[in-house]
């Protein structure tokens, strides 16, 4: 039998516990529970399609069917500037890249193939991240002289380490990552892995231009 000091250690640890218990019941409900779904899955990697672009209710963000953000990205060549908003009435495929990347640039060929088959409907933008960036002109000049892809820097952020434009996609830290956006602005599908295959880019395109 339990003597009378062990039961009443006994019903201390029975009520501690049962306090931590309700404790954390009340901080699920009322803190967990209470996040926005959006929060939860900002940079889900999803390259499903999206079935309703023309919904006016549409906000920015970086999910499939969000309208893309816009960014005024500094081109590799020249001093001008290549932002998607200009871009609208036509498909953008939108690629993060560098030249560091090995699977970066083992896929690199599909895009440029892409933005020679579909020049009018389809536009392709390499966008080169800030490490390594010095090498980008040199290497697109050696391996890619005429192509028709737009080529463009992303900013480095000193206080994230995420490049900016990256970071505004939904980037964290996985290259290469493809962001494809409808002639309306609307993020149709986002690859956050290497594309094997010219067909496979292909087949995103040909599902974007149908929106």
């Amino acid at each position: 039998m339990l003597k009378k000091y062990e039961k009443q250690i006994f019903t201390a640890i029975i009520v501690v516990l049962l306090s931590a218990v309700l404790a954390g019941a009340l901080v699920y409900f009322n803190v967990i529970d209470k996040v926005p779904t959006d929060d939860l899955s900002q940079d889900d990697g999803s390259n499903d399609t999206h079935t309703n672009p023309t919904d006016p209710d549409l906000k920015v963000g970086n999910k499939v069917g969000n309208l893309a953000p816009t960014y005024e990205m500094r081109n590799v060549f020249g001093s001008g500037t290549t932002n998607i908003e200009d871009l609208r009435g036509q498909v953008v495929v939108i690629n993060f890249w560098g030249t560091w990347c090995g699977p970066c640039k083992a896929e690199l060929p599909y895009f440029d193939q892409l933005a020679t088959e579909y020049d009018g409907s389809v536009k392709v933008i390499a966008v080169h991240t800030s490490l390594t960036a010095p090498e980008a002109p040199d290497y697109l000049t050696t391996y890619y002289p005429n192509t028709k892809m737009l080529t463009t820097y992303d900013d480095e952020n000193v206080e994230t380490s995420v490049d900016k434009y990256y970071k505004q996609l939904g980037g964290r830290d996985t290259y290469p990552m493809t962001i494809i956006v409808d002639k309306n602005g609307v993020i149709t599908h986002k690859i956050v892995k290497s594309i094997h295959g010219y067909d496979e880019l292909k087949g995103y395109a040909e599902e974007a231009l149908a929106k």
